[in-house]
């Protein structure tokens, strides 16, 4: 089946001096062109006649390569191949939307069937999408295909689901999916969130789930998140250095004011610091939870200090 893209007069290359991949095909043809892309055993190529033609890859027989393809007709079928996507993907929403709206098992069953016929990277954007979705059915048609998908768009797709959503039942469900789907990748990627400076509800979802998944190769991430909170609660601290002693006017005593300086509690030194984010109060809980962490991975308690915590890692991967 062949679709024209492009006029005559916008033809890639004349004269018989294409330069293109030559498809050859069961029933003797060669196809000159670059491909598009491939889509549930269906391979779409821009020919050097300017139109894009479909051939099953079943009825491939070989695809030659040795011709160094135009730039032209390669940027053509870049462009093509990114309408392509666009084209899809929008489908795949629709067919997501109408999952959500389905009334039978029969109707939901053919979507699912539907979207079995598109290539995982096409998913993985309207999936992660879809999480979102106000429909728990939709919610978890999202996250069974995700865990499916795997990989680390997909996972991360999970991974942000369960540290965002309001929804409880997809923080656990999109957790297990994760960790499922990539045990290693997920935990690293929760030590990662809980040492940046994100917002501290993220950074605690993310020291409990590491928690509760029990790994001890979480100890050195866990570790650095100490460190790395100890870093911000100095910062802040410095930063609010000069504002921790204020003075405050007593009134006055023959005639002369009295004033007196009183050391702000920490709380309130933080809220009045126009840079600082945090108040070092969650800072501080934020640290507990990682030290949590650390004692429910190793099922040992060495109290908060990072050093000890290293050598028990050091004694730990040492030679035997």
């Amino acid at each position: 089946m062949r679709t024209l893209l492009a006029p005559l007069a916008c033809l890639l290359l004349t004269c018989g001096l294409a330069r293109a991949e030559i498809y050859h095909t069961a029933d003797g043809k060669q196809i000159e062109g670059a491909l598009i892309g491939e889509q549930a055993g269906t391979l779409s190529i821009f020919t050097t006649e300017g139109e894009t033609v479909t051939v099953a890859r079943a009825d491939l027989i070989r695809v030659d390569t040795s011709h160094q393809v135009d730039a032209m007709l390669r940027k053509r079928a870049a462009r093509a191949r990114k309408q392509l996507i666009q084209d899809q993907q929008r489908e795949v929403k629709k067919l997501l939307k109408e999952h959500g709206r389905a009334r039978t098992d029969a109707e939901r069953d053919a979507i699912v069937k539907s979207l079995a016929g598109f290539n995982p990277g096409i998913l993985v954007g309207p999936l992660g999408d879809a999480l979102r979705d106000t429909k728990p059915s939709t919610r978890a048609l999202a996250v069974g295909r995700l865990r499916g998908i795997g990989g680390e768009r997909a996972v991360g797709e999970l991974l942000r689901a369960t540290l965002t959503t309001k929804h409880d039942d997809l923080q656990d469900s999109a957790h297990q999916a994760a960790i499922a789907a990539d045990r290693d990748l997920s935990r690293r990627s929760y030590e990662a969130v809980a040492a940046s400076q994100t917002k501290p509800g993220r950074r605690m979802r993310a020291l409990a789930n590491v928690a509760a998944m029990g790994d001890d190769a979480a100890v050195p991430g866990l570790v650095r998140v100490i460190e790395h909170v100890d870093a911000e609660i100095q910062a802040t601290l410095a930063t609010a250095g000069n504002l921790r002693r204020v003075p405050v006017s007593l009134g006055t005593t023959g005639g002369t004011a009295l004033n007196v300086d009183i050391e702000l509690p920490e709380l309130e030194l933080i809220s009045v610091q126009t840079t600082a984010k945090v108040p070092v109060t969650v800072l501080r809980e934020i640290r507990a939870a990682a030290v949590r962490g650390l004692r429910a991975v190793t099922e040992d308690d060495l109290g908060d200090d990072p050093e000890a915590w290293k050598k028990w890692w050091e004694r730990r991967n040492a030679p035997r």
